[in-house]
């Protein structure tokens, strides 16, 4: 009887502990707020990716972001993936934007430059509004990190989520599921460099 009583005392401690801890993905706290640094041109970012949705693909790429003078945002250098290719800076929001090189297509996101959870995260051009959820603690190649989180949604089941970095000001986490909740891509940042 003394060690089923202890093996439940034991087994309700962890349920408690994990439910403290955000469920093994580092904790959350809706009053903490995080100021999202400015991305600034020389800034790179090595991300490793792996697409398995029907390419069975891995590489490794580099975003340099510079100056686009004739757009007025900054610019990733990064042919391979069309999100987050532009970013500006403005009424105290992030705007990133697709595109190709020297083209905006459309803004897909803008965040608050001071984010917190609960937040809306602007995605008028193809999703609903969008929610952050966060900060939590995040383990990536590159390093351990504060991060918001959000997801969006695509017709058929399929949706992304990403995981925002306030302190890099930039995407450490992506992952792609389809329909039937296989992740199909990841992107995890494995090197940075800051200009400031």
């Amino acid at each position: 009887m003394r060690t089923v009583t202890l093996y439940f005392l034991c087994l309700s401690a962890l349920i408690l502990l994990l439910i403290g801890c955000g469920g093994g993905e580092g904790g959350s706290s809706a009053s903490t707020s995080m100021t999202l640094r400015q991305v600034q041109p020389g800034d790179s970012f090595t991300f490793h990716v792996v697409d398995v949705g029907g390419v069975d693909d891995v590489w490794d790429e580099v975003w340099t972001y510079s100056y686009n003078a004739s757009l007025g945002k900054l610019e990733n250098s990064n042919v391979n993936w069309d999100q987050f290719m532009f970013l500006d800076y403005t009424d105290d929001t992030c705007d990133v934007y697709e595109g190709t090189t020297g083209d905006v297509s459309a803004q897909l996101f803008s965040f608050a430059s001071t984010m917190q959870a609960g937040q809306d995260v602007d995605a008028s051009a193809y999703y609903d509004t969008l929610i952050l959820e966060g900060p939590f603690t995040l383990t990536v190649p590159a390093g351990v990190f504060q991060v918001y989180k959000f997801s969006n949604f695509e017709d058929g089941g399929g949706y992304s989520s990403y995981w925002i970095s306030p302190e890099l000001g930039m995407l450490v986490k992506y992952y792609m599921y389809d329909g039937g909740g296989t992740q199909i891509v990841t992107r995890e940042l494995t090197a940075y460099q800051l200009t400031d």
